[in-house]
């Protein structure tokens, strides 16, 4: 392996792992409270949600 394949693949697992984190299962019979800057922004209901950066 070269130095441009260890780049791209330590990118490329970077990438993923920042999309990894981001995707959040909030249990049956729960509610997730999203907050931003310390006030309510969202309620997650029992699913699948992505956290979007804005």
């Amino acid at each position: 392996m070269n130095a441009l394949s260890i780049i791209i693949l330590v990118v490329i697992i970077f990438i993923l792992f920042i999309i990894v984190s981001c995707v959040k299962v909030v249990p049956q019979a729960h509610v997730f409270v999203v907050e931003r800057l310390g006030s309510f922004y969202a309620q997650w209901e029992t699913g699948l949600h992505m956290i979007s950066i804005r």
